[in-house]
């Protein structure tokens, strides 16, 4: 017999993934604003998450420091300008077609944090971090099928899986800037 999820087994598993996050931008960056950033993206990204998995919403003003980061990046580093406004367009065509084509499938926040992926990452490092989300969810919304948890009018957040691959190629990828 399976036992549910206490909420302390939670926390602790949270807080061990977090150890570990921490531990992987720590061996990649050390000490330095460019740690101090990812950081506060990670951050960030889990708020994000957070909300959309609660209340299917990405407010504004959570992605008003994506957008100020990605505003600062490009003064700081205006060689990268290019790079990041071809992510920011790879990023936008896509959603914003499939809003229109699909009305419901993605809302307006999604569109809105894919396309500051975009530039904050660049191109190409936001084909990855699409990829990982595209088959994050996938995979996710698959299994929910497969294990009848949800139908095919059941709406999934999207937020958390772009979340988890901008954190995958914030880890993993060299990028512009930060």
């Amino acid at each position: 017999m399976k036992m549910p999820m206490q909420k302390s087994d939670v926390y602790r598993d949270l807080v061990f993934i977090g150890a570990i996050v921490l531990l992987l931008l720590l061996g990649r960056f050390q000490f330095t604003l460019q740690f101090a950033i990812n950081l506060a993206l990670i951050f960030v990204f889990v708020v994000i998450s957070y909300v959309d998995w609660r209340t299917q919403r990405i407010p504004n003003l959570l992605l008003l420091p994506l957008g100020v980061l990605a505003l600062w990046l490009v003064f700081i580093d205006p060689e990268s300008a290019w790079m990041r406004l071809a992510g920011g367009i790879f990023a936008f065509v896509p959603f914003a077609l499939t809003a229109l084509v699909r009305p419901g499938q993605l809302g307006g926040g999604d569109i809105k944090l894919a396309t500051l992926l975009g530039l904050l990452f660049g191109f190409p490092n936001i084909v990855w971090a699409l990829l990982i989300a595209v088959l994050g969810g996938g995979l996710v919304v698959l299994t929910m099928w497969l294990t009848q948890r949800a139908k095919r009018e059941t709406q999934v957040p999207y937020a958390p899986f772009l979340c988890f691959g901008a954190l995958v190629v914030l880890l993993v990828l060299p990028f512009y800037g930060f």
